[in-house]
């Protein structure tokens, strides 16, 4: 892995990772929560793992980000409107 960078493993509904990516961003890492565009599909951070980086090129120790995301459905963002009385 490249210094920087961040794998980007991508699951399916059910949680089996099913692509693993490798990025580098310059505007910081995602949290859980956030929305990545990735080849033109959008996807959801579901959760951030630190691993130990296992090449030991000096006597440092570094961690690389794994962000586990989903595919985002379909269903429309809009907010249910309540009856006025």
């Amino acid at each position: 892995m490249t210094v920087g960078s961040f794998l980007i493993a991508i699951e399916d509904p059910k949680g089996r990772v099913v692509a693993t990516l490798e990025r580098t961003s310059r505007a910081g890492r995602p949290a859980a929560g956030d929305e990545l565009a990735l080849d033109g599909q959008l996807y959801r951070v579901e959760r951030v793992r630190w691993e130990d980086e296992p090449e030991d090129r000096t006597v440092r120790r570094y961690l690389n980000a794994r962000l586990f995301v989903r595919a985002v459905g379909r269903e429309p963002r809009v907010l249910p409107l309540r009856k006025r009385r």
